[in-house]
């Protein structure tokens, strides 16, 4: 039993490790949160998107 919640809590510690948590609009939200929400969120993909072009760019460049 200790060996399942073991390897469930190091199961969730590895998706946790490799995702990217964006910025959550929630509907009940005001149209002011929503709006600079929104350009955050705008910010994080952006930002995602270079850096997986970089990482992309250098293991094409390593062969």
């Amino acid at each position: 039993m200790e060996r399942q919640k073991a390897r469930q809590q190091r199961e969730q510690e590895e998706e946790k490790r490799f995702s990217i948590e964006f910025i959550q609009i929630n509907p009940d939200d005001s149209w002011f949160t929503k709006f600079y929400k929104r350009i955050g969120l705008g910010f994080q993909i952006a930002f995602a998107s270079i850096v997986s072009l970089i990482i992309w760019l250098i293991a094409l460049l390593a062969g």
